[in-house]
């Protein structure tokens, strides 16, 4: 259902993949951040019926970012189209320049891990893992094969470029000190994320977006 500046098995969703990054972090970057798609319910243990997915799947849907306040770098994440395979829709998202196919499920948001960087959705055999669990309103914290991710609530709206949002909070430990944070608003997306490595710091706020 954003999103934000932010790689599953070899993603961090939509975000700023620095140069200094090897292909290594780059990928573990994009995976999980993200972006990809998360279901935020208003209240805790509402039904799925009750709730919105964070980053809509649409094809057409598409976000601007703009990275450290520079207009001059502006980063862009859209999604591409759909397939669907056994009865379940997949779409692909490009982020930042990466290609993700990921899926809204009941429990959350997939990803297609071996589909990374393909047009193609890859279903002989479809491999995919759980990345974003819906948020319930409460704390928590979960692991990935791409690392631990840790949920809360924001306690206040978060104003960016586009707008002010309300949001819920992703944090990805990257492992040596790295981490990347990503802020998601309910039927928006990815709207900010604060990406970590080697002690440098990029910032990526939401521009603009159509839906």
């Amino acid at each position: 259902m954003t999103s934000k500046h932010i790689t599953r098995k070899g993603r961090m969703h939509a975000l700023p993949r620095v140069a200094a990054l090897s292909v290594m972090r780059q990928e573990v970057f994009m995976r999980n951040l993200s972006i990809v798609l998360i279901f935020i319910s208003y209240l805790p243990l509402v039904s799925l019926a009750d709730q919105q997915s964070v980053v809509p799947l649409k094809v057409g849907n598409e976000w601007n970012y703009v990275v450290n306040n520079s207009e001059d770098n502006i980063r862009k994440s859209e999604i591409l189209k759909k397939e669907t395979i056994d009865g379940v829709d997949w779409y692909l998202s490009q982020e930042f320049g990466d290609l993700f196919w990921v899926s809204n499920q009941e429990a959350g948001q997939f990803e297609a891990i071996n589909s990374f960087g393909e047009m193609k959705l890859q279903s002989d055999p479809l491999e995919q893992e759980l990345i974003l669990k819906f948020h319930d309103g409460k704390k928590f914290s979960y692991s990935t094969s791409g690392g631990d991710i840790q949920v809360e609530p924001c306690e206040e709206k978060l104003v960016v470029p586009a707008g002010e949002f309300e949001c819920v909070k992703y944090t990805f430990d990257l492992g040596g000190g790295d981490y990347s944070v990503s802020y998601y608003s309910v039927g928006v997306g990815l709207i900010k994320n604060e990406f970590k490595t080697n002690e440098s710091v990029e910032v990526s706020e939401l521009s603009s977006f159509k839906l």
